[in-house]
Formats: C-alpha cells, structure tokens, sequence
C-alpha cells in the first residue's frame, strides 16, 4: 500500500508502555539488530505487524491437521485465513509500525479459545483467566472484552442465590470505580501510555458516539482509506454484506444453543458496542478517541458470521455470498492500494535543502521527525528548526533570503475546541495563532512563495526574499473544507498555483492583473446580489453576483461569481465526522476552481458584505 513512515510510529519507535508489551520487546530487539531507523532499513521494522500476523496461520495450519477439531470451527478458520490475506484493513495493520498486528494475533487467539471451550467455561476456568491477565499488556480493549465475557460466564454458572450475591457485590464495586473514576481511569492509562491526562468533566455522548460502531464496521470491511458514501456502489456494496452478516447471524442462531449465542454476544458485540458508548464518554480530556483499530476483537466475529453463509446448502446463495465477500475485499484493497498519500519525499524536494545549503526548513512538532527521517544524510540537522522556538525564526527571517515552512497537524490551520481535539486535552486556539505569528512575520520580511506541496494535513512552502509586502505572495494553510484539493495545481493554461489567500469580508484586495483564480466561502448562499465590486485601472467598476448553485457543498464553501470559467476541478470525498462537520460535508461533491478575467486590467477587488471570504490563488 506503499504507507509513508511516520505519525504515531514514532511512538511504537520511542515509547515502551505497558499496552503492547510483547511488540515493545521485539522493537527493542530490532534496534540492537538493525542499528536506528532510517530511510534504508525502515521496511525491516515494518515486518513486526506480519510477524505477529503470521502466527495466526500457523495456528490455523496447525489445527486444520487435528480430526478432532469440529466442523464448524475448520471452516472458520478457512475463511478466516482469506480474510487476512485480502482484507485492506487487515493488511494496513501488518505494514504499519504498530502493536495492531500483536493485537489481531492475540484478539484471534482468545476469540478462538472462547470459541471452542465456550460450554467448558467451568473446567477451563483458568484458561481464560490466564488470557484476561495478559491482555492488559497487549490492549486494555482486549481486556475489556475478556473482562464482559467472564463476568457474563461467571453469572451463568452460578445458582439463583449466588447470582443475588454476585450482583450485589459487583453492584458496589461499579460504584466504588464511579465515585473514584477519575484517579482509576487516569492510574489505569497511565500503565497504557506516556500521557498525562487533564482533569474536569468527562466526555459524554454526542451524535459520533452511536456513529462510530457502524462505521468501524465498515473498516473493518473495506478499509480505512474508504468511506461509507464514497459513492453509490459502495452504498450498495456495504447494505448487502450487512444483510448477509444478518442472514448468517440467524443461521449461528440456528447451529448454536440460545444461551450460546448470549455467551457469544457477550464476547463480541457488548464489549464493541459498550466501549463506543460506555467506555469513551466517560473519557477525561488527553484521553485516545477510540476508533475502529482499537475494537480488533470484532474481526474474528465478523468472519464466524460469514461462515454459516459461505458453506450455505443452496448454491445461489453460498456463491453469491461469496462474490459479495470477495467483492467487497477486493474493491476495498485495490482502493486502498491506489490511494494517494502523502509524499514526503516531495516535501524535501520543494525545500530544496539537498542543493541550497543557504536555506533553512521551519517546521512544526511532529513533522520534524518525519522531515529529518527521509532528508536522511542530506541535510544539516541545524538546517532545521522548530517555528515554535520566536527567537530563532527571527534571527533566520532576517539571515536567509529562502526559507521552507513543513506542517502536518490539521488542527493548527483552524481554531477547534477541546471537545473537538479531545486526545489533547485543550483547545487548537495556540497552535493556530503561532502558525498564524509565523506566515505574518514570512510576510512582513518581503518574502513570497517560490514552490509548494500539499496533501491534507501535510503542507510544505518554500519562500524566497523579494523585499516586496505583499499579503498577495503569501499562501496560507487551508482548513477541512478542502482537505482533498492537492497542492501546487498545475493548468492546462500553463499557470501554476501555489495555494491561497483567505480574505474575510469587508476586503478590499489588490490585483493589478486582467484576471484571478479564486472561490468563494459564505455563511449566507442566498445572499449573493451585489457580492463583489471589480474596479479596474480606468475608474469603471462592475458589480457581480453569485452565480446560480444547487450543489449543497459549492453553495457555501466553493461559490463563484457570474461570468466566471472552471479551471480545475477536484473531487471531494465525504467527511464523516459530527464535530468538524459543515454544509455537504457528508456527501461526495466536486470542487472548482474559478478564473475571472476581465475585459481590462482590474486595480482591485471589494466586498463589504458580512460572512463572505474570497480564496484569492497565489500563482508561481
């Protein structure tokens, strides 16, 4: 899938914490073997996630030769077997540098023995005992599974006055945890990881909170790159195997007993269900946003699912299950495998810093790291410097005539809250206003933009020393609305932009050409008469309305003026998320960029009307 190294495996790289203990000790291993990692040995330090993968085929292959071995359960492990071979979710974990592949083994291993030992839960007590008492060190979800599918075990086995009793003392024990939650949930993660957690009030639950079951399901299916409303087909494509997955869940019901089918409910859908809806909005601010990676124990239950559907006795439906199943495996990886994603490579490139040793890169937090990691031996580590650090960026405004400015993080391009940026704990108000600091003193020291790069959330300017101010040469960082456009955008004219200018109404905006690029932004879409005032060198000034819009996302983010032409377009892929959710953000859509040219030579542009910006292209 060619993923770029980078993001949180710095963490796997650095941080050794209790939570994927076993993967820590083979990360510690590897750096004795293969020395620090680098751009060379990189794709060695990726092969942890398959290594602890591998185990689960030959655990497969190992059972699969025992006769005694049910049915039911060789099946399971047959499809479960091409599951991990062609499922994009899977095969995105064995590549990322993470526990998740140690997290999928053991996941299956435990789901397995709840499989085969469910109605000797008595005699093989400590068996699963044993698995709840290591899972803390592979995942505390894993445990949390273990934990809800013990407790239920242990209610069943016991009579009706023990039931009493044990109802009664895990009744004071839920609220002793609850009266003490936030020093046992901050000592719990602090075993889990290197944060520190905020304190003050919990989570709760909003609209994400009853989303995200359904949608990790989805990834689970066809992968983290895909959306559920990509487009029509894979609409279609998701509601069949859902209804096929139903079928065979009542086709499970029909093979096992009804209390088996509580005790595997219980080890499965409850713990996945409760840890989106229980577990999560009692979260403190730092904690981890849990996404679908954390709810792996589910995989194993989705293909036991299948299996009754697979090997069904009328043939239509066993084979057109199994077209569904290979459909949608296949769809998703090939997706997955021609996605594009972010190039770093080419950032090092628009920096320029392999051939101009008189130039410095300003970069933000994580992405140093990164830029350090595949510039690899080209550069002068002095070369690089956090923006952060005011005194530095000042010194090297003045010094150097070219500069680079590399960021990674979405939420220093807008101003998101806590809740918003909940695995942080605080507002992105200081993040937004340092990046907003840097691009106005860039500015203010007479620079423009030279060549750019982008792909969301990555950003990579360069600037060269003109000695002219100008807020017109210098591009800005771009919020969500317009993660999907890639930067520079090369015209079939010959022009290349670079990126834009926001400009907030009232403006009054130099342009001293014939014509712009640009889109606009609006609060109010049917507001639009009057909208801009085009003067030109001669004295005459114009006034343009919006142009007529029926598409839902170009009526508030991506508007144009009448007489107008679309330059370049861009797909906009759905944004499935309640808090950074705007205006046809949850539908696919396609993008513009708009050209005006005028008749004459135009001096300037103005706009006083209220919640109205103009996204003003900053050409090369």
């Amino acid at each position: 899938m060619k993923i770029p190294w980078g993001g949180d495996e710095w963490y796997t790289y650095y941080d050794y914490v209790l939570v994927g203990t076993p993967n820590n000790l083979l990360v510690m291993l590897l750096k004795e073997i293969l020395g620090q990692v680098s751009i060379h040995n990189f794709v060695y330090y990726r092969q942890v996630g398959l290594f602890w993968v591998s185990f689960v085929y030959l655990i497969t292959f190992f059972l699969l030769k025992k006769e005694t071995l049910a049915d039911y359960i060789k099946k399971f492990l047959l499809v479960n077997i091409v599951f991990f071979t062609m499922s994009p979710f899977v095969l995105f974990q064995e590549q990322y540098f993470r526990y998740y592949g140690l997290y999928l083994f053991v996941s299956f291993v435990c789901n397995l023995v709840i499989l085969i030992y469910n109605e000797s839960f008595e005699k093989k007590r400590c068996l699963f005992y044993a698995l709840l008492a290591v899972s803390p060190a592979i995942h505390y979800l894993l445990t949390w599974q273990m934990a809800t599918y013990i407790i239920w075990k242990e209610w069943i086995c016991l009579g009706r006055k023990n039931r009493i009793i044990f109802g009664t003392v895990m009744l004071l024990i839920a609220t002793i945890v609850l009266a003490k939650w936030q020093d046992i949930f901050r000592w719990f993660m602090h075993l889990g990881s290197s944060y520190e957690l905020g304190g003050g009030e919990i989570r709760g639950w909003n609209v994400a909170t009853f989303i995200k079951p359904a949608v990790s399901v989805f990834q689970y299916l066809f992968g983290e790159y895909m959306t559920v409303l990509e487009n029509i087909w894979v609409v279609l494509l998701f509601i069949s195997t859902i209804a096929l997955l139903s079928f065979g869940l009542y086709l499970f019901y029909q093979i096992q007993k009804h209390r088996a089918i509580l005790d595997f409910a219980f080890a499965s859908i409850v713990p996945f269900i409760t840890m989106f809806c229980i577990l999560e909005p009692l979260t403190l601010p730092g904690s981890t946003q849990l996404i679908a990676k954390h709810g792996l124990f589910l995989i194993s239950w989705l293909v036991i699912l299948s299996v009754p559907i697979i090997y069904y006795k009328t043939a239509f439906v066993k084979w057109g299950s199994r077209l569904v199943f290979l459909a949608f495996l296949g769809y998703g990886t090939s997706f997955s495998i021609t996605f594009p994603k972010e190039n770093w490579n080419q950032v090092v490139k628009v920096t320029d810093i392999a051939d101009n040793k008189n130039t410095v890169v300003l970069v933000q937090g994580r992405s140093e790291d990164n830029f350090k990691f595949y510039a690899n031996d080209k550069i002068d580590p002095k070369s690089i410097v956090n923006f952060y650090d005011t005194t530095k960026v000042a010194k090297i405004l003045n010094k150097f005539d070219t500069i680079s400015v590399v960021v990674s993080d979405y939420r220093a391009y807008q101003v998101l809250t806590k809740e918003q940026m909940w695995n942080t704990g605080t507002s992105s108000e200081r993040r937004f206003s340092r990046i907003n600091f840097l691009f106005s003193e860039i500015e203010n020291h007479g620079f423009r933009a030279d060549d750019s790069y982008a792909y969301f959330p990555l950003i990579c300017f360069r600037f060269v020393r003109t000695n002219q101010k100008s807020q017109y040469f210098i591009p800005r960082y771009f919020n969500i609305k317009y993660q999907d456009l890639e930067l520079p955008v090369i015209l079939k004219t010959g022009d290349t932009l670079l990126g834009w200018r926001q400009i907030m109404s009232p403006f009054h905006a130099d342009i001293s050409d014939v014509g712009f690029y640009y889109f606009f932004e609006t609060n109010d879409h049917e507001n639009g008469a009057g909208i801009l005032e085009i003067h030109y060198d001669d004295g005459t000034i114009s006034e343009y309305s919006f142009a007529p819009e029926k598409v839902v996302y170009r009526k508030f983010a991506n508007r144009s003026i009448e007489n107008s032409q679309r330059v370049f377009e861009w797909h906009k892929r759905p944004l499935l998320s309640s808090s950074l959710a705007f205006p046809g953000s949850w539908l696919p859509s396609t993008g513009y960029i708009y050209r005006f040219t005028g008749k004459k030579k135009i001096s300037f542009i103005k706009c006083s009307k209220p919640g109205v910006s103009i996204h003003l292209f900053v050409q090369k």
